[in-house]
């Protein structure tokens, strides 16, 4: 139509041309024609910029012409370009290179043409990481689509590994980067086309290459070996999975990152893979697109994803190039966000960690988070407690019961009389008698809710009174003193917490919603380790721009390191039946993440949740994730190790469904989940 409006303007008279042009319409259609114009040549710039050779890293000339380059010969293909879609006007890349200096180190840049080489220095990535590398030097290496192999032969410098097996099915990168490495004297690299990730078929193709004496040869341990369930620094495996491949029944390219890290832990639990002499840390390139799915910046974004990966495996960012926390962003800016005070604590246990492993910042290399430094607001632990004896977990029982009473009195009609000055300090009085100070500050993040947040703030400080009361408990308890006064404390805690969640809700249903969402939040940061994989962090990673990659791209590099948990039940289900399992029960319970733990499991099967829960131990302990109460549980908040023992009772249930049936249920259940992501939008 605007084409239309441009053709009809050019063949009217010049006299007339004033009276089409002044045609709202025709003006309109006029606009549209030339935002669209501008809008497609500045994706065609961008697009012509992020492939073209960048001067300040040479290699990214030999890749242009390898790809992008003349169109004869084997070069024709890649000359096309990226496929079109629909939806973005070109195809995402089919790969992307690490290609920076700085990034990847000033030495060894081996290309096809000579190069003078200088003296060797670690990049700042291997300097960053060294002191958790140093048990992998001497090990052997497996390579996943090193590329241009920038990357891999820092890795190989600094391991100086006894084997590094180059996994490159790409024949364009052989000649120019391949070869130069395995024709250097004594070298210990080693290369195969065999892939070794693919959105469908690559898992037969490590038992070949781990067989074969000429590659990567690894001795299977025998079932049953505690080494299995340990981790195995003999074996690093490192990788680049911002490449994508087409796949018979689809038009377009496999985005597969999270898909590989999925099936990756599923080698882990079930020692398959690389995995059979042993648990291998894994350090894998990924797009930052999946970053918002791995790396969820709450509790409330927690999926099923998020469950099973932290179920098998720690994972870290150790460089990226996207701000989870940029407030320019438009998919964080939607999200309600943490207070400042709990995001320093975070920070600050990330550094603590990071002393712990004499890890260090290089001179020069920016950290990717600029998160708030502690400062000098109280931040009180609800983990935290003096309580060592029954009489004064009693005592505080009873202080806690007073302060409700004190709340109580002050209900809706009380807290609207007066003038405006009278109510500010009749709440001001009400803030000043929190236990938890924090609980202003996260009260504070539901404005424009609609709910007044001085008194979320009020009755989510009662809440985490509550949780710091379960947690003297189950402190009393293992200690193993007086069954009987354990029961009688136990059903006063639990009496209060009913007594909390009627008067709160009475008093307002949303405001009562909110509360508890603070005294989730403060629990999945708080508790150690963490709910979240980003918050529970081992270090804080690098800053990478976009001109670090070719084509310029944002990448990150991911730390996956196997958790040495046996999910194998004797008897009943083996490790490959368990991931499996794992599977499907993380997807069908977290379906709905609003759910609370006891509605999610009777959605799986009939009177699950009163048999399976208490056969967990744990589900009571809120350290874990637990709660006395399991109906205060989301399924979001469900820990690691909570999970773990969720699975493992479920296997012993006799009344369980089949996985089949689990899967139905699962399914059966999906009209659900547009309710779900309405209502955690709302969030």
């Amino acid at each position: 139509m605007a084409l239309a409006a441009a053709v009809h303007l050019a063949a009217t008279p010049l006299e007339d041309k004033w009276k089409v042009i002044r045609s709202t319409t025709a003006c309109y259609h006029l606009r549209v024609l030339i935002q669209q114009s501008l809008l497609r040549a500045s994706q065609l710039m961008s697009r012509i910029s992020r492939f073209t050779a960048d001067t300040k890293y040479p290699v990214t000339q030999t890749l242009f012409e390898l790809f992008h380059g003349s169109s004869t010969g084997s070069n024709k293909s890649a000359s096309k370009g990226p496929r079109k879609t629909y939806k973005e006007g070109f195809a995402p890349d089919l790969r992307n290179d690490i290609v920076s200096d700085s990034l990847c180190g000033k030495a060894y840049l081996i290309l096809y043409k000579s190069w003078p080489l200088t003296d060797f220095l670690p990049d700042d990535t291997i300097k960053y990481l060294a002191p958790t590398l140093e048990k992998h030097k001497g090990c052997t290496i497996i390579d996943i689509h090193p590329g241009a192999s920038v990357w891999s032969s820092k890795f190989h410098d600094f391991l100086q590994p006894k084997r590094h097996l180059l996994m490159e099915p790409e024949e364009r990168y052989f000649a120019s980067f391949i070869k130069p490495l395995l024709d250097k004297p004594g070298s210990t690299y080693r290369h195969t086309t065999l892939i070794g990730a693919h959105p469908r078929e690559y898992w037969p193709n490590y038992a070949k290459v781990l067989s074969d004496a000429e590659l990567a040869p690894c001795t299977p341990l025998l079932a049953g070996d505690p080494a299995l369930r340990e981790l195995n620094p003999n074996v690093l495996v490192i990788g680049n999975l911002g490449r994508q491949y087409k796949v018979a029944a689809r038009a377009r390219s496999v985005n597969f990152g999270a898909l590989i890290l999925q099936q990756f832990l599923h080698a882990a639990l079930t020692n398959q893979l690389f995995h059979r002499s042993g648990l291998v840390r894994m350090m894998l390139w990924v797009p930052e697109a999946e970053k918002y799915t791995l790396f969820p910046t709450s509790e409330v974004y927690r999926r099923s994803l998020n469950v099973r990966l932290g179920i098998g495996s720690s994972l870290t960012e150790v460089v990226g190039s996207v701000d989870l926390y940029d407030t320019a962003d438009i998919f964080y800016a939607r999200r309600r966000r943490r207070p400042p005070e709990l995001e320093a604590i975070l920070s600050q246990r990330a550094q603590r960690r990071m002393d712990d492993l004499g890890v260090q910042v290089p001179p020069g290399r920016a950290l990717l988070y600029d998160r708030p430094k502690p400062g000098d607001s109280k931040l009180l632990s609800p983990f935290e407690t003096a309580i060592s004896t029954w009489q004064e977990l009693e005592a505080e029982i009873a202080t806690t019961k007073a302060r409700l009473a004190e709340v109580r009195q002050l209900d809706r009609g009380d807290r609207r009389k007066g003038n405006p000055t009278q109510k500010q300090q009749r709440e001001e009085g009400m803030l000043r008698g929190m236990k938890y100070p924090q609980c202003e500050a996260s009260g504070q993040t539901f404005i424009g809710s609609g709910n007044n947040v001085a008194w979320i703030a009020i009755w989510a400080d009662l809440g985490m009174r509550v949780l710091n009361l379960e947690v003297a408990l189950r402190q009393l308890e293992e200690k193993g003193e007086d069954p009987a006064t354990y029961e009688r404390v136990r059903d006063r805690i639990l009496k209060l917490d009913r007594d909390l969640d009627t008067i709160a809700t009475s008093e307002s249903l949303k405001m009562a919603e909110f509360a508890q969402r603070v005294v989730e939040q403060q629990q999945a940061c708080l508790m150690e380790p963490p709910i979240t994989a980003l918050d529970a962090r081992a270090y804080e990673p690098l800053k990478a721009t976009p001109r670090d990659f070719w084509p310029n791209s944002e990448m990150m590099l991911l730390d996956m390191v196997p958790k040495p948990c046996d999910l194998e039940v004797e008897g009943l289900a083996s490790k490959r039946e368990m991931s499996k399992l794992c599977e499907t029960f993380c997807r069908s319970l977290l379906e709905s993440t609003t759910r609370t733990l006891p509605e999610a499991l009777d959605r799986l099967a009939p009177n699950a949740a009163r048999d399976v829960i208490p056969m967990v131990d744990i589900a009571k302990d809120p350290r874990k994730g637990g709660r006395l109460n399991p109906h205060r549980i989301r399924v979001r908040m469900v820990s690691d190790e909570l999970i773990e023992g969720l699975l493992k009772a479920w296997v012993e249930w006799p009344f369980k469904p089949s996985l089949t049936d689990l899967v139905l249920a699962s399914e059966s259940s999906e009209g659900v989940s547009e309710e779900a992501k309405e209502a955690e939008v709302e969030e």
